[in-house]
């Protein structure tokens, strides 16, 4: 089990992290613990990276985005279509 860290921004800068999770925790989504949802199922992903690179290609196998919205600028047109 996880201890729960603060985020660190000076450690992002520095390209230093401590941890490397996904969703928040360990081994957060895997076999065990997949995410599920069903075709038009609204679902959420907040993405964000501090390192340890600066620049990572968020990559998704097998789906395809209805609203995609960069920098989460919610009061943007979304764009659409995106795979």
């Amino acid at each position: 089990r996880s201890e729960i860290v603060e985020f660190s921004y000076p450690n992002g800068l520095r390209e230093e992290p401590q941890v490397v999770a996904f969703n928040g925790s360990e081994s957060a989504l895997t076999r065990d613990h997949p995410l599920k949802a069903h075709v038009g199922d609204d679902v959420r992903i907040f993405f964000g990276n501090a390192g340890p690179n600066l620049a990572h290609s968020f990559h998704i196998i097998g789906t395809h985005f209805k609203n995609w919205y960069r920098d989460c600028v919610l009061i943007s047109i979304p764009s659409k279509g995106i795979q």
